[in-house]
């Protein structure tokens, strides 16, 4: 139970996590060369949560403990 806990706050907090680091990245690039900032990416957040959430299902299928046995 507690693995499961733990995978599904990993999965949960890992697209957050991703967008700051993401986030910070591009700041400090654009503020070096003094562009603008856009700070809502969200087709790219909309994509990469989708693709976690499908790892998210891969995993707790693989991991699994009530499958039937043949």
């Amino acid at each position: 139970m507690l693995r499961m806990t733990l995978i599904e706050i990993v999965l949960f907090s890992l697209p957050f996590l991703l967008f700051f680091l993401y986030r910070t990245f591009i700041l400090r690039h654009r503020m070096a060369e003094g562009d603008a900032f856009d700070p809502t990416p969200y087709h790219k957040l909309f994509i990469l949560g989708g693709c976690f959430g499908l790892c998210r299902v891969f995993v707790f299928g693989v991991t699994s403990q009530n499958l039937p046995r043949r």
